[in-house]
């Protein structure tokens, strides 16, 4: 005898079961794309609309589950690109989708770009970033830091999160690899008498506008080197900072520096100039025009930017650091980087009694927890001083009859 069956269009057929005394369906949801068999789904229950709801349940799933057959062979160059291109630029501003393009280009796309992107593993991912660490650099000079790694790992793992989401791969793979803990770097930043003996031996330089900048605002190089007299204000005594040199890659895989806004809303920011810089900006802003004059040229530092090669030529930040270090070395100077300064200047501002909001409102953080992890050598230095004061008040008490 024939079992009765009822079949619905799109939901699969569903049929009572008499042997079972319970109503049964099943439903093609796939084909098998090894055999070519169809992939069926079996579920059972005790009414018609129980199981036509479990049928249902199960299609939507593997729906979910299953690859996307159009996009099914791309490749990790294709998809990864297509994420960054289409995805990324709606979260990233300008200056950061340009680090996003060169870490792909460099650090991704050269390794596992050919792989078919559903093919990809875990272990793929674990090679990759363990090479970068070892030999990652793209002058073969060493390994890649354990911040830039995560910052490649970041891009994969967004794009192959998107990539289920459209059901062109099961899972992310990128989730089960290990990846080692960015360090914070170590810095010496410039004592009080450091900085001062810097100013004062620098004085005569062609650098020691740029100098004080950093000395007195603590801003970041690539602000600095962005920074034109049109943002400063003698009247108000304020620089406004918000652009920045980016280095930028090129449609022709060359790499270029480039005037882009700040590297976040954060980084806007409107800051207080100290008394010194005026007639040090003051003295140098006359120079440049002096010397446009002397030039004949329109182009004589047509953006008006105040730390400039003698040429009127804007300064990228390798050859600003070459002539940086190169003071240094002249003026027999400890040797320490560019950023030190501004690491010098928040130290400085901390120790003579700045509160910690308004060093990161200076310095542009995105949060006062990111002052707080940079700087907690400063309130370690303050708990020592806390610890002494406490130690002599017990010894006080002790005296006392």
């Amino acid at each position: 005898m024939k079992k009765n069956r009822a079949k619905v269009r799109g939901n699969g057929s569903v049929y009572y079961d008499k042997k079972r005394k319970c109503y049964r369906g099943q439903v093609i949801v796939g084909t098998n794309l090894e055999t070519g068999n169809p992939i069926r789904k079996s579920v059972s229950g005790s009414t018609k609309s129980e199981v036509r709801e479990k049928l249902e349940h199960i299609k939507v799933e593997y729906r979910r589950q299953r690859p996307n057959l159009e996009l099914i062979n791309i490749n990790c160059n294709d998809w990864v690109q297509n994420y960054i291109s289409n995805f990324m630029i709606h979260s990233n501003r300008s200056n950061s989708l340009n680090g996003i393009q060169l870490n792909f280009d460099n650090h991704i796309s050269p390794y596992i770009g050919e792989m078919k992107l559903r093919d990809l593993t875990a272990s793929d991912l674990q090679w990759l970033y363990n090479h970068l660490g070892e030999s990652g650099r793209v002058d073969k000079s060493g390994g890649l830091s354990a911040a830039t790694i995560r910052r490649v790992h970041n891009i994969i793992n967004q794009a192959l999160e998107q990539a289920v989401a459209e059901d062109i791969i099961v899972k992310n793979v990128s989730d089960q690899v290990m990846l080692k803990k960015p360090t914070q770097k170590e810095f010496k930043p410039y004592t009080a008498r450091e900085i001062q003996e810097l100013l004062r031996t620098s004085k005569d330089e062609w650098l020691y506008p740029a100098i004080a900048l950093l000395v007195y605002s603590g801003i970041r190089r690539s602000e600095l080197l962005a920074l034109s007299f049109d943002d400063v204000s003698y009247k108000d005594r304020t620089i406004k900072i918000t652009k920045a040199l980016t280095l930028q890659a090129t449609e022709d895989e060359r790499s270029l520096y480039k005037i882009m806004p700040t590297k976040s809303e954060k980084s806007n920011r409107v800051i207080p100039m100290a008394e010194p810089l005026v007639e040090i900006l003051k003295d140098r802003e006359r120079l440049l025009k002096m010397m446009r004059l002397q030039s004949g040229s329109h182009n004589f530092n047509h953006l008006n930017l105040i730390c400039i090669g003698k040429d009127g030529e804007m300064v990228n930040g390798n050859v600003f650091t070459q002539r940086f270090k190169a003071l240094l070395k002249q003026k027999n100077l400890r040797s320490i980087r560019v950023h030190d300064l501004r690491h010098s200047f928040a130290t400085e501002q901390l120790k003579s009694g700045t509160n910690v909001e308004n060093v990161r409102d200076l310095l542009g953080h995105s949060s006062i927890q990111t002052t707080l992890s940079i700087y907690r050598h400063v309130s370690l230095d303050e708990k020592h001083v806390d610890i002494d004061r406490y130690t002599k008040y017990l010894e006080m008490k002790a005296g006392e009859k």
